[in-house]
């Protein structure tokens, strides 16, 4: 009995040992395809975040590299969303008859914020990997495309939201305050009008996204569905934009 005791013992020891060399192997790796694989695995595990690093540090060994930029991407997401659905995450970005009395986000500023950093930061992952992949590329799926509408979408939203610049949308200082009708009522003397143009050019963006999904995944684009409703709601805060104080 004590000698089963004693190597049960070594046996829990020795695969604790593992257990902490593995994790020090992957932390103090280069090896692009181990990174990348503990990326995978802290996404499946619930830890966008750590998908973040690992995602980058595969990318500082393999820049550009296609497959990383889009687990990236696809990590920022779940990192902007708390890992929910984006529908359950932001469902006002999908109604169509909001009312303009009742403001576009109910985050708090805060959170807002940390919303706003992610999302940036997801759009120029967004950039940079159009600039590496052609239209027909098998690398641009549905899933990936519709990841770059969903970020560039909500970065002209928070981008307006956040008229002086600070970083924190929805603040009681930001003059303009998008709604749920995707209006864009402004509360000061004139808008900054650079920060109408990002949100132009970010909606934009988005809706060439949209194109690009309807071109590879029609029913997803179908009127009645979730993304369609979101370009179409788009197209209306464009044009409220658009007539924004020169």
């Amino acid at each position: 009995m004590l000698r089963t005791s004693a190597f049960l013992v070594l046996l829990f020891v020795l695969s604790s040992c593992n257990a902490f060399s593995w994790a020090a192997s992957v932390d103090d790796s280069e090896d692009y395809g181990l990174l990348v694989a503990e990326a995978r695995a802290q996404m499946s595990a619930g830890n966008p975040d750590k998908a973040v690093e690992y995602f980058t540090r595969a990318l500082s060994l393999r820049t550009n590299d296609i497959l990383a930029l889009d687990g990236r991407l696809e990590a920022r997401l779940l990192l902007i969303t708390s890992g929910r659905s984006v529908y359950t995450a932001f469902p006002s970005l999908f109604i169509t008859n909001g009312s303009a009395d009742t403001p576009l986000f109910s985050c708090k500023p805060a959170r807002l914020a940390e919303i706003l950093t992610t999302t940036l930061s997801a759009v120029r992952d967004v950039a940079l990997l159009d600039t590496l992949l052609s239209p027909t590329n098998a690398v641009r799926t549905a899933r990936l495309t519709a990841d770059a509408a969903m970020a560039t979408g909500l970065a002209a939203l928070l981008t307006v939201a956040d008229s002086n610049t600070n970083g924190i949308p929805c603040e009681s200082a930001d003059t303009i305050q998008p709604t749920a009708a995707f209006t864009v009522p402004s509360t000061g003397p004139a808008d900054n009008q650079g920060i109408v143009a990002a949100a132009q050019q970010y909606t934009r963006s988005a809706r060439v996204w949209f194109d690009r999904l309807e071109s590879i995944a029609l029913p997803a684009m179908r009127p009645g569905t979730p993304l369609a409703a979101f370009r179409f709601n788009l197209v209306r805060f464009s044009g409220h934009l658009a007539g924004a104080n020169p």
